[in-house]
């Protein structure tokens, strides 16, 4: 008999490693689901967090190396974010980003809802915490900045209101597939904010770019007054968001129906020299496709994650989509012969796995995680992983992918442990409050 243990597969969770969890402060409550995660240079964590429930607001808590709660960080762990502070917030809001400053200083972007001028928008919110988890006293009001942006006017005919959907305000349906906006962090410690300003009765958006001082100040730099508002034909829901050396800005967006990256002029104009007249969109044989990742390459190329078809088995079979253009937009030709890497279910009839993160890691590979849904609504999560070329990676699986099956419903948020290479990620177990686990890279 061979005694031999079996090493773990790529892509398979570690044995080795202990689930952390975060623990809710108030006993007896679910513990807390983990929106977001930031790796640091001593091995731990600083992980966005909030209640299953929304009856406490958002917070940042640091795990150390040992897995365990930092207590010395905010408030006995807790660095809670109190939006309801600033006069016209309406929520507690949702936590989206979490990023560090060049000075150690942490930084959060977050979305909650105003009413101004007699209309119900959603209004972004940063806050910023020092390096020990307290409200930064330097920016804003003890931490907090609310940008109180102007929402669309009620302009749109019914039939275009209609095609603009809901945006889901309840735990268990706001996925990370639905969060819009993206927060950079420049190399001079300046901040670029893609944000949009949604109206919560017509649902439509108003999309902005901001550029910000390490304090949360518009730059008047930038577009003379530290904001530019990109020119499209009709308004669309931004999702990411790429800086390039050039100064011009990529965005990731939707029209209603239409998927598109399109690359802007700091005074907002299109820029035409940019893919086709300044929009890369990407069509087949699956009728609907979304971009909800743009991730820059080392090569200053751009990778494009997200679906084809549909994300909701009510609607039809749904397909991962993944492409690689370089900075103006065109094709790579060496990625996966120039077209885009479509990843089947291997279910039959309307399963659909949606793309919720992801990653290129250390060695160019492009690392992709989500939740699996089939015909019959069972979940499942999954990851997908394709070597940098376009194809699948198959020490992952066959195809490239591995299923969780009866032990995480999705990866929600995966990043690369930059020692061992391994992959972090926080899950959705199956019955069970977020963990963050570690997966074999």
């Amino acid at each position: 008999m061979n005694n031999t243990p079996v090493s773990p597969r790529s892509g398979e969770i570690d044995p080795g490693f202990q689930p952390i969890f975060i623990p809710n402060p108030i006993e007896g409550q679910r513990n807390f689901s983990v929106d977001t995660l930031l790796r640091l240079a001593d091995g731990s964590f600083i992980a966005g967090c909030q209640d299953e429930v929304y009856s406490q607001p958002p917070c940042l808590v640091r795990i150390k190396p040992d897995n365990s709660l930092d207590t010395t960080f905010g408030q006995n762990g807790y660095a809670f974010v109190n939006v309801r502070s600033a006069p016209l917030a309406e929520n507690d809001g949702y936590l989206l980003n979490v990023d560090l400053l060049p000075d150690g200083r942490y930084l959060t972007r977050l979305d909650t809802t105003i009413t101004i001028k007699g209309q119900r928008v959603s209004s972004l919110v940063l806050a910023c915490f020092t390096a020990d988890g307290q409200k930064d006293p330097a920016f804003g009001n003890n931490g907090l900045r609310l940008y109180p942006l102007p929402g669309n006017t009620g302009q749109w005919p019914a039939p275009l209101r209609a095609l603009a959907s809901r945006i889901p305000q309840t735990k268990s349906l706001r996925f990370p597939d639905e969060q819009y906006g993206d927060l950079k962090v420049l190399s001079d410690g300046k901040l670029l904010v893609l944000t949009t300003v949604r109206d919560m009765v017509e649902y439509v958006h108003r999309t902005y770019v901001l550029r910000l001082t390490p304090d949360g100040e518009l730059d008047p730099t930038f577009n003379t007054d530290g904001l530019m508002e990109p020119e499209s034909y009709m308004w669309f829901k931004p999702y990411r968001l790429v800086v390039q050396d050039n100064g011009r800005i990529v965005i990731g967006g939707e029209h209603p129906g239409v998927p598109f990256i399109a690359r802007f002029h700091e005074n907002g104009a299109l820029d035409t020299t940019f893919a086709s007249d300044g929009y890369f969109t990407d069509f087949g044989n699956y009728a609907y496709s979304r971009w909800n990742t743009l991730i820059p390459d080392a090569d200053g190329n751009i990778v494009c994650a997200g679906n084809r078809g549909s994300i909701n088995i009510a609607r039809g079979r749904g397909v991962l989509a993944i492409c690689k253009i370089d900075m103006n937009g065109q094709r790579i030709p060496e990625f996966n012969q120039g077209a885009t890497v479509l990843i089947e279910s291997r279910e039959p009839d309307n399963a659909v796995p949606v793309n919720f993160t992801a990653i290129v890691d250390s060695s160019g590979r492009i690392v992709l995680g989500g939740r699996h849904i089939n015909s019959v609504a069972e979940m499942k999560g999954f990851m997908a992983r394709l070597l940098e070329d376009g194809q699948p990676d198959t020490r992952v699986g066959a195809d490239g992918v591995i299923y969780y099956e009866e032990v995480v419903d999705s990866l929600n948020y995966i990043i690369e442990d930059p020692d061992s290479g391994a992959y972090c990620a926080s899950i959705t177990p199956f019955l069970s409050s977020h963990l963050i686990y570690r997966f074999v890279s």
